[in-house]
């Protein structure tokens, strides 16, 4: 009896244990929006990390800390939620900004990266493209893609901060 005790012990750890704690495999995201403004305005707020401070309201509250790469930027949510972001690259030349999740709240992955590029397309219209990889937490895939809403949010203010300019 103590054998085939032991002999169902081992089987069912033999195939619970490599689930716990397992994380998913990396998955990317991507998604651009065309602006009808030329790049170098589009660059001026998207290549200033700290510029999302004008984006600040809508129970969010933006802190920056340090300059440069290496710099981070922590949303401070009306319920108490911080996410903080780092900066990683800055290549104005080539218009791309880099950057990661370096806490781990209650999203629903990790090892976050993400850049924004941005590209003049004609006259007067440029094209902003992000893209991210990130690590679904166990069962969270479909709630981790949800990042892309977070992305449309930041577009869509991006463009009322680009209409109002003069």
């Amino acid at each position: 009896m103590k054998t085939i005790f032991v002999a169902f012990l081992t089987t069912i750890l033999a195939v619970a244990l490599p689930a716990v704690g397992q994380e998913s495999h990396p998955i990317s995201l991507s998604t651009s929006r065309v602006y009808q403004v030329a790049a170098s305005n589009v660059w001026a707020v998207v290549g200033d990390f700290g510029s999302i401070k004008r984006i600040e309201g809508q129970g969010i509250n933006i802190e920056i800390s340090g300059t440069g790469t290496g710099m981070t930027r922590t949303a401070v949510f009306t319920n108490g939620f911080h996410l903080i972001e780092r900066m990683e690259a800055l290549d104005n030349e080539n218009m791309t900004i880099a950057y990661s999740i370096v806490n781990d709240p209650a999203l629903p992955y990790t090892n976050y990266r993400g850049m924004f590029t941005v590209k003049q397309d004609g006259v007067d219209r440029s094209i902003l493209s992000w893209s991210a990889t990130l690590v679904p937490r166990t069962g969270k895939e479909d709630q981790a893609r949800k990042a892309l809403f977070v992305v449309d949010w930041y577009f869509i203010n991006l463009y009322r901060i680009l209409s109002s300019k003069p």
